[in-house]
């Protein structure tokens, strides 16, 4: 069975997540994408998007990290594509390129040209001017999603307002399906768009942009080159803090959640976060949104027998989650570094070849639903599909003793009512 598309999933009643990450320049800068995108992937977003560089610098390694997303995590990619620097050849072949590595959600853009900020818009002799003409190309080559951006503030080349949202109706027209917006700061920005929209005939879903903000200097840079304003209000409760980070930070993660709880007020159909491949901000406020993730608490006492010596006494940690509602939750909270995972009808390997074969059919003995085990943290995560009492969690430390050794923590999860 298929999985609902974009549009399907904008258009359900419950609001969707979804995020924003640009191609790493660097081994390290690659280190540190990756570990966003595997902390976030447990929210289950709508779909994740891969940006271009300025003037199309990162195309390659865009479809790349495009592509590793595919195939190697459960995220959907969608993928940007712009017509800066690129023939018409080019962009069928970059548009081939993603439709082999099962890409088929495409954000179709015209981009911005290379060179410093303002410098005049000038399409390739054989490529092409506007995004909707992108779209068309995207929709005349097979059965693609194809999403558009969006300007609550306008586009800083458009003249006004109005002629602004013409611009968009075209790529509606064109055959844009939905449309993600800009981050802004100001909620009527938003609806204002919207409503010029529909004052135009499309209903299409618009998704606002979001970006948490961590660093005072870095927003205020981006918000100058996308042409959106900082409203008053967020300057007087940002530019105080500017040389105190973390209190910098939580204002800014604390404005984006009031931020996101009054567009969804307002019927916004999601919210697309702008992440600058970290996790942590985006987190706290999806978390501020939806609630946290499980509390790991009620320690229970460890049998003697299982002491081994006095070998685990100082490390062991067992702790018993009750009513867990998403696994997946508290295995970001405790197990940030997944190598692999178990679920009962058997073996997906993720990273490291550790246990493989050895711990799930042990466990499937125990009624155990799915264990997941980090050999970096040296934990074991498992849920019973009949309740895990303090005699499950004792012979599921002792498997796991016995097929890996030494074992820092054990979660037990009782399935929520």
């Amino acid at each position: 069975m298929s999985r609902p598309s974009i549009p399907d999933l904008l258009s359900a009643p419950e609001a969707t997540f979804s995020f924003e990450f640009f191609p790493p320049k660097s081994d390290a800068a690659e280190d540190a994408l990756w570990h966003a995108i595997r902390r976030l992937e447990p929210v289950s977003p709508a779909f994740v998007s891969v940006t271009y560089g300025a003037g199309g610098s990162t195309r390659d390694r865009t479809v790349r990290v495009t592509e590793r997303i595919a195939k190697e995590t459960t995220l959907r990619p969608m993928a940007h594509l712009t017509c800066v620097s690129s023939s018409v050849d080019q962009l069928r072949e970059v548009v081939g390129q993603y439709a082999a590595g099962g890409v088929r959600d495409v954000l179709a853009l015209r981009g911005d040209p290379p060179g410093s900020p303002g410098t005049p818009w000038t399409p390739h002799p054989e490529g092409l001017d506007h995004a909707e003409d992108l779209v068309r190309l995207l929709r005349s080559l097979g059965d693609f999603t194809v999403g558009v951006a969006a300007f609550p503030d306008k586009h800083p080349e458009s003249a006004d307002l109005d002629a602004d949202a013409d611009v968009l109706a075209r790529k509606f027209e064109a055959g844009a399906e939905f449309a993600v917006t800009q981050f802004a700061f100001d909620v009527d920005s938003y609806t204002r768009l919207r409503d010029r929209l529909a004052a135009r005939g499309w209903e299409n879903p618009i998704v606002p942009g979001l970006m948490p903000v961590t660093s005072y200097k870095q927003v205020s840079r981006m918000a100058e080159l996308s042409g959106t304003s900082l409203p008053a209000a967020v300057v007087a409760r940002l530019a105080p803090l500017e040389e105190e980070p973390e209190a910098l930070r939580a204002e800014g993660v604390q404005i984006a959640t009031e931020l996101a709880e009054s567009l969804l007020a307002e019927g916004a159909p999601g919210l697309h976060f702008y992440t600058m491949n970290r996790s942590t901000a985006t987190l706290q406020v999806y978390r501020n949104l939806v609630g946290g993730a499980p509390e790991l608490a009620v320690p229970l006492q460890v049998r003697p027998d299982l002491l081994r010596g006095g070998v685990v006494a100082s490390v062991l940690r067992i702790v018993h989650a009750v009513d867990a509602q998403d696994w997946r939750a508290v295995r970001e909270c405790l197990c940030e570094r997944v190598v692999a995972e178990f679920p009962a009808q058997g073996v997906r390997i993720q990273g490291a070849e550790t246990l493989m074969g050895v711990i799930p059919g042990a466990f499937e003995r125990l009624s155990v639903e799915r264990v997941v085990y980090d050999g970096g943290l040296q934990a074991v995560l498992w849920i019973s599909r009949d309740g895990a009492g303090g005699e499950r969690v004792h012979d599921a430390l002792f498997i796991c003793l016995d097929h890996v050794g030494r074992i820092e923590s054990v979660v037990a999860l009782r399935p929520g009512t």
